[in-house]
């Protein structure tokens, strides 16, 4: 199954390549699509890019998380 970037409309062919790709896009329309995303599931998103930048492994689990609840809907 294909993931869409509800930013883009790019293809992802899994949850967690979707959310690298939301989260590596350096543009500002996939940022800001992040951060409101972000705050509308109780995910700190500061504290998730600061991991990120830090190398913390784990520190897209929770975004993970939501964005299989929302798009996976089979």
């Amino acid at each position: 199954m294909a993931y869409r970037c509800p930013v883009c409309k790019q293809t992802a062919s899994t949850v967690s390549k979707l959310a690298e790709h939301i989260m590596n896009s350096q543009d500002n329309s996939h940022g800001k699509w992040l951060e409101s995303y972000c705050n509308s599931n109780n995910i700190d998103f500061a504290r998730m890019i600061l991991e990120q930048i830090n190398g913390n492994k784990d520190t897209s689990k929770s975004l993970i998380k939501a964005l299989k609840r929302d798009f996976c809907k089979d």
